[in-house]
Order: structure tokens, then sequence, then C-alpha cells
């Protein structure tokens, strides 16, 4: 099965998508809201606005394809980059199981860039730490021109670029980290999200659906309300596990992955009643969602004198949750880690503080200074278990 940009873009906003896409019963999609028409007629007049300045544009050399379609579009703009046209509009270009509609290829430094005309913005909103970064939508679809135009041996580089509603060109580059603390390259993306894609279109990953505020305008949303409807198997959801949490602290043991159920491009769930040390541990106390009404009759029916107490009797009696509740929910990645620098009861000796360790007393006389644990300084910090230690960093409350 061919893989596509529209392809890619879906998966980053949904797997699940486009597994239906390909194997769902397309007599239950529903209709088009007239809202995704609406943007669909914006990022068309938009287009058509600006490849029509493109046109009577002086001094620019200005091929379109737009009239062509299928084999005879591909040779034609085949014949069009072996004559080294400069700006080719709306091509078509395959290499192996990728096919590429690019509203522009341009012709540089001897090779050709991809580019898309959006009517969004270029990039996404930065912060006071880092300006804004490329959109993981827009990025698989330009990687996935690039990769092809590498296989032809027609590119100019692993860069593309986006012509966006403000009018800015923003460039991608792939091969450089995407922010001061987020050394992940597109690159690293695109490949990624290609082998998802195969490996959904291959059936061998399963995916599920979910309800998220965008599913609203997805035609795929009553069938997965549906599914979720009658598939109310999670016991809970975790913030603390994730294909990151390769280790068990607490048991001092490397743990395997389970497998892995996404709900969407960040979200997922695993059958826990089958998977080991962390993974196979759904109740705690620290870092997950639970339904009250599952867990408050629970908890209220187990005598306990301390957090420590009621977690162990709660994960002795999970087992009664199995039948209904199989899988747990959690992130693709963690989300939350516990710093275990020390130990505040006696009842259970948990591992703590072998490496960095803080006393009580410690962090008593520090936060009387008015010293704080500065929070931002795990900002992108990826732990490789549910407890982790961890250097603190202290700075000076501004308020003491």
């Amino acid at each position: 099965m061919s893989i596509t940009a529209s392809i890619l873009y879906n998966l980053i906003e949904c797997p699940h998508r486009i597994a239906l896409d390909a194997f769902g019963d397309q007599a239950q999609r529903d209709a088009v809201s007239p809202f995704v028409r609406m943007l669909w007629e914006r990022g068309n007049i938009y287009e058509r606005e600006l490849i029509a300045g493109l046109k009577v544009a002086p001094q620019t050399e200005f091929l379109d394809l737009s009239a062509f379609e299928g084999e005879e579009l591909e040779k034609k703009t085949l014949e069009a980059m072996a004559n080294k046209a400069p700006l080719i509009y709306q091509g078509k270009i395959m290499a192996d199981d990728l096919v590429g509609r690019p509203d522009l290829l341009r012709w540089e430094a001897g090779g050709y860039v991809p580019g898309d005309v959006k009517s969004g913005r270029g990039e996404s909103e930065g912060d006071d730490v880092e300006g804004g970064k490329p959109k993981d939508t827009y990025a698989v679809q330009l990687g996935l021109y690039i990769d092809i135009l590498e296989r032809l041996g027609l590119s100019a580089g692993r860069r593309g670029f986006i012509w966006d509603i403000n009018g800015e060109e923003v460039v991608y580059r792939y091969e450089e980290p995407q922010g001061k603390r987020d050394p992940y390259t597109l690159w690293e993306l695109y490949q990624e999200t290609l082998d998802r894609a195969r490996n959904i279109l291959s059936r061998k990953e399963e995916t599920q659906g979910a309800l998220a505020a965008k599913c609203k305008l997805c035609h795929w949303h009553t069938v997965c309300k549906k599914e979720l409807e009658t598939q109310d198997d999670l016991i809970g959801f975790s913030l603390r596990i994730g294909e990151n949490t390769t280790y068990c602290y607490s048991q001092n043991h490397p743990q395997s992955l389970p497998n892995m159920i996404f709900l969407d491009e960040q979200r997922c769930k695993y059958d826990w009643t089958k998977s080991e040390y962390d993974f196979g541990y759904p109740l705690e106390v620290s870092s997950s969602v639970y339904r009250l009404k599952d867990m408050l009759p629970f908890m209220l029916s187990l005598p306990f004198e301390n957090p420590n107490v009621l977690e162990g009797r709660m994960a002795f009696y999970a087992k009664k949750f199995a039948p209904k509740y199989s899988f747990l929910g959690c992130f693709r990645r963690s989300v939350t880690f516990c710093n275990p620098v020390n130990v505040v009861q006696s009842v259970i000796l948990n591992r703590a503080g072998e490496e960095i360790r803080h006393d009580i007393d410690d962090l008593a006389v520090r936060f009387e200074r008015g010293e704080r644990i500065r929070i931002e300084s795990y900002d992108n910090f990826i732990p490789n278990a549910c407890h982790q230690e961890v250097e603190f960093v202290f700075e000076m409350d501004s308020n003491s």
C-alpha cells in the first residue's frame, strides 16, 4: 500500500484514522462537517491567490502542472526536473512505496527542495526561551517529499519550506535539533512516523479510537465513539509510565515494554494483567488517575495507617478489577516521575537515596532559607523509570 503525505499528516493527528481510512467500512463515515469544508475552501482560496501572484510576478519562471493527473503528471514532473525547471507547481513524484504531491518543487544548488502552501502559520508559537518550532504535521509531509527526491537522486538536501498564511517562507531543516531543549530532529520524526504508517497499514500495529475535542471534526467520529462505548476496559490512566520507562527502580531491574495499543499519537493502553514490574502495577497513589466511582468505595474498604500501606493494599487487591478493567492507559512518553531522595516513613523500607540523598532536615533548612526547587530545570527531562534519582536544582524564592 502506498504511503502519501496526507497519510503521514493524519497519523500525527490520529493513528486510528489512517487504519479506518484503509480498512474501515466506508459506508459508516460521517459526512464532512461544514466547518471542515470551510477550512478546505479557505486553504484553496489562499493557494489560488498566491499562485496567481506567482504567474504574473516578473522574472519568475513558473511551470504549472495542475491540469494533469496520474501517470501523465508524473511523467511531466520528471521531464521538468530533468530540464531543471526553476519552480514546479502541483507536480507528482514517486519512489518505492512513497507517493508525493508537493505544492512546489524549487531548483536550488543542484537539486530540488519541496515546499507546501499552508493557510495556517508555518510554525507553532514559541515561548520565552525558544521561538516557534516547525509543525509536526507539516514536517512529516515535507519529509516524505525529501525522501522521494533523495531516492530519485534529485534532492538539494534535507530541507523544505512552507509558504504560510502570513506570506512568510518558513524553512524546515531536517538534520538540526528542534530547539535548545529538544535534540530530536525532524528527520527522526519523519522516519518514525513513516515506520508507524507502514506498521499500521500492514496490520502489524493495532490502533484504537479516542474522543478528544478535535475528534468531532473527523469523519470517523461516530464509529470511534461507538467503539469506545463498548470497550470500557481501562482501570485508570497512569502519568508515570510510557515507552521510556524501561527500568524498574524499586526492584532494580530492567522491564519489558508491553504491547501498546495506540489511542492517538500520544496516548495508548496496554493489558496490565500480562505485564511485568511497574507495568503490572496498576494501582498506586502518586501519579495516576482513576474513576471515583470505582476507587472511593474500594479505598474506604481498606484499613491503612499511611499512604504506603494504602498503596500496598490497593496493589494486593488490584486483581479484583482484572475481569472488567484489564487495561491501563498512559502517555506514549511518561509526563511525571518520582525523585526518591529520601524515606519519610518507617513502615516500608523503600529503596531511596542510594546515589543522591536529601534528608528531611536538610530540605527543611533549605526551605526556611527561602530556597525552592527550580521546576523548569526538568523541562524536557525524560526519565527511564517511574522513580529516578536526579539532582535537585535550587533557587531562591523571589518572595522570600
